[in-house]
């Protein structure tokens, strides 16, 4: 099955199903191809549309998609169509009631009624794996009609590297600047920027790796006791070193950085070093806020059979990210600060659909779960932040609870990493090292 690329798309009729649109709602724009095509939504779309408004998890961009399409009615755009026609030929065994026959109804009406044009082809584009069956279905040997995944955003995925071993001269190594520049080092080594690299060398017969990292045309050594509100670099046996902790802590606490991206198996550290640097630099913003897309197992919407408000619903998503702050109170007694960062609501943690809307002024906002993401949502995040906010992104492309929807190459952490890595205030560790036990540790190795 191709995958649509808007560049694909010339002089065709283009179906839209719910899942495309909550992907990414501008598809109804985009996919137009500035006039040159025409998108036809059905009005089951827009009943569904209605009854995901109050998602936690979606609705935000079921309200920008049904903006979206009352603009584009508005504007009376004669390339957008919200249509009631439906032809049932060859559908006799599937229930007219489910949107998604209807959609592919809505395709046969157009099909039916294009015998002689004007459209070269006609095109239904699903996200989700189960209408797009249907459709193949009911237009096994059509010629002029095509069913497609939206997936325009997808990008290779960043997966696990192990860190980069640049060897070199002891003497270099050990003439470091006094604000911990490597001097006299090539900066052109096929580094991103904010990448971490380990220098190396023999020292009486000892290989000794210098972590650093590369700050536009130089190296800078991360401290060898670097910490976060004493949360340090560590190993489930203690020995050997974290090189992928030692990165992420140095890209965290860099207020250079305004865009960090953790990525790695469960039990890696991610959440706890973001917490932790959280803690750490406190002072630097005005608040911190903590969310993570309320995405259930295979993306079922039980929330709204959870006793009790808003913020008791939230208790099971929320659970993690308080167990990784009573981590951090057992050390260095910052029990007292983050009870009081709490209280003071200084620290807080709100869905991630309540956020969204919002405009980040001198804040730290830690994303966790974020593979749950689709681009279009990771990007309206992205762009919200205002002067002196940094983001950070933490997830698991093993772990994605849209399966339906989304997938490691389509996650919108991927596709944000990836589309950002190099850039002068992005940071992007990859993990690939558990420390949470030993029983993680081998089902991440023997599980794959």
């Amino acid at each position: 099955m191709k995958k649509i690329e808007t560049e694909d798309l010339r002089g065709n009729a283009i179906v839209l199903d719910t899942s495309t649109i909550i992907n990414d709602p501008t598809s109804i724009i985009s996919l137009q191809d500035k006039g040159e095509n025409k998108v036809h939504i059905s009005r089951g779309v827009l009943g569904e549309l209605d009854g995901l408004k109050t998602r936690p998890d979606i609705g935000f961009d079921a309200r920008e998609a049904l903006r979206i399409i009352e603009q584009e009615m508005l504007g009376k755009n004669p390339n957008f169509v919200l249509s009631a026609d439906l032809a049932w030929k060859n559908m006799d065994s599937y229930d007219r009631k489910i949107v998604d026959n209807q959609i592919i109804a809505l395709t046969n009406s157009i099909v039916l009624a294009n015998k002689k044009g004007p459209f070269k082809r006609i095109k239904l584009v699903s996200d989700d794996t189960t209408p797009r069956i249907r459709a193949l279905d009911v237009f096994r040997g059509s010629t002029n009609v095509d069913v497609e995944a939206y997936l325009r955003n997808e990008r290779d995925v960043i997966r696990y590297n192990p860190p980069i071993e640049i060897p070199a001269d002891k003497k270099m190594i050990k003439m470091i600047h006094k604000d911990g520049k490597i001097l006299g080092v090539d900066p052109d080594l096929g580094v991103f920027d904010n990448q971490g690299v380990l220098f190396t060398y023999i020292d009486e017969d000892e290989l000794i790796k210098v972590p650093a990292i590369k700050k536009k045309d130089v190296y800078v050594v991360i401290p060898q006791g670097i910490n976060a509100a004493g949360i340090r670099p560590g190993t489930l046996s203690g020995e050997g070193k974290n090189w992928e902790q030692y990165f992420a802590l140095q890209q965290l606490m860099d207020q250079d950085l305004s865009l960090v991206f953790l990525l790695g198996g469960a039990g890696t550290g991610k959440t706890l070093l973001a917490l932790a640097t959280a803690i750490q630099t406190r002072s630097l913003f005005r608040n911190i806020l903590v969310t993570r897309p309320m995405v259930h197992l295979e993306d079922k919407d039980n929330m709204g059979f959870l006793p009790g408000d808003v913020n008791q619903k939230m208790g099971p998503w929320l659970r993690p990210i308080y167990q990784n702050l009573d981590q951090i109170k057992q050390v260095n007694g910052n029990g007292a600060i983050i009870e009081k960062m709490i209280s003071e609501k200084k620290i807080e943690m709100e869905p991630l659909d309540y956020i969204r809307g919002t405009t980040f002024w001198k804040c730290l906002l830690i994303v966790d779960e974020a593979q749950n993401l689709t681009p279009h949502q990771i990007k309206t995040i992205i762009t919200r932040a205002g002067r002196g906010t940094k983001i950070v992104f933490t997830g698991d492309l093993d772990q994605i609870d849209r399966a339906k929807r989304l997938n490691a190459r389509s996650s919108g952490i991927n596709y944000a990493a990836s589309g950002t890595i190099g850039e002068e205030m992005v940071g992007v560790t990859t993990f690939d090292v558990t420390v949470r036990s030993e029983l993680v540790e081998m089902a991440l190795r023997k599980l794959k």
